[in-house]
């Protein structure tokens, strides 16, 4: 007679410790999303995941990074009446310039994806480009 095999016992079972750190293997957005949808136990890994594991410096990039490269520039260049040789040059703390370069280290291609969605702030009128984001967040993490 064969019997039935057992039935799995579902990710709730696992210790929150252990669904955490296996949440670490799960590519970011789906820890952002889809993990969040599955099931009680599953939300709260993913949420202690995205805020004291792995995808921590990814998660406070998502949400701070816009603001912390727009909040403040100093005007660099040549300060003559000639206004072409002058650009705007983001003023980052020390802090703000470690952790983006951490979530860059962690994840190159979802930084990338962030900055690719962000829109330059209004206050900047519309010479500034969409780019702009861009190319103020490539500067702090891979500088020339």
């Amino acid at each position: 007679c064969k019997r039935a095999p057992a039935p799995m016992a579902p990710l709730d079972a696992l210790p929150a410790d252990v669904l955490t750190k296996c949440l670490d293997f799960v590519p970011f957005d789906e820890v952002h999303t889809t993990a969040k949808q599955a099931s009680r136990g599953l939300r709260s890994a993913a949420r202690r995941a995205l805020t004291k594991g792995r995808w921590r410096p990814l998660k406070l990039f998502c949400a701070r990074g816009r603001d912390e490269l727009f909040a403040a520039f100093e005007l660099t260049g040549d300060n003559t009446l000639n206004n072409e040789k002058r650009w705007a040059k983001p003023v980052i703390s020390d802090a703000t310039r470690a952790l983006l370069r951490e979530a860059w280290a962690l994840a190159p291609g979802e930084c990338l994806i962030e900055v690719a969605s962000w829109w330059p702030p209004e206050t900047f009128g519309p010479h500034i480009n969409s780019l702009e984001g861009a190319i103020r967040f490539l500067d702090v993490v891979v500088p020339s």
